[in-house]
């Protein structure tokens, strides 16, 4: 599955319909269809080692569907780059949710840093 996700407004998850939407949305494919893997892909727009409604409410689905992100195995020390005032920030936002039953076959996995991507 391959999804894109608002972005991170910091707002009250009762104030942010957009995410809420994408996620009920996500559980409900998942619900309806009959399926012995999962591997969820793209920008997420959420970095787990901040503390907000957005990231939370991310977390609690992948609770409820119990996926798990492939970075947990596999560190990486970011996904997404971006300059503030001439200062680098780093974050995780992309990520890959797995399944349990396929988290532990992936031996490898990473980020390539490439200036135009």
């Amino acid at each position: 599955m391959n999804s894109y996700f608002p972005c991170d407004t910091k707002a009250p998850r009762r104030e942010d319909p957009e995410l809420l939407e994408t996620l009920n949305s996500i559980k409900s494919v998942l619900r309806k269809i009959e399926f012995t893997s999962v591997i969820w892909a793209r920008d997420i727009n959420a970095d787990f080692v901040r503390h907000t409604n957005h990231t939370e409410a991310v977390q609690d689905v992948l609770d409820e569907l119990n996926l798990f992100t492939l970075w947990e195995k596999h560190e990486v020390n970011f996904t997404c780059m971006h300059k503030i005032n001439e200062v680098t920030h780093v974050s995780k936002l992309d990520h890959f949710f797995l399944s349990e039953n396929i988290k532990d076959n992936v031996e490898d996995a990473g980020v390539l840093h490439h200036p135009y991507n």
